[in-house]
């Protein structure tokens, strides 16, 4: 299923930049969880989307679930969005 995912989806590095940031901020309690906010934020992403949305209350974009995504995408939105696929950050090309 990932790799069908990844037929649409592009996967986002983190910048030297973002990692610095990364570190820098105390309000997220998981570092890959702030790293993957600030590469949401690098890319001007819409949404996060993570089964995990508490880890995300400080999040500088909104995290949504994989619910929330399906029914955005039933609705014919089309979104700039980051995908939390365990240690992968994937990014929905338009």
């Amino acid at each position: 299923m990932l790799r069908r995912l990844c037929l649409v989806l592009r996967v986002v590095g983190a910048s030297h930049e973002r990692v610095c940031s990364a570190i820098e901020r105390d309000d997220f309690p998981d570092f890959e969880d702030c790293l993957q906010d600030e590469c949401a934020k690098e890319i001007s992403a819409d949404f996060i989307v993570t089964r995990n949305i508490e880890d995300f209350r400080s999040a500088k974009v909104k995290a949504i679930t994989p619910r929330d995504l399906l029914v955005l995408v039933g609705e014919g939105k089309q979104l700039e969005m980051i995908f939390q696929t365990r240690s992968n950050l994937c990014t929905i090309e338009d």
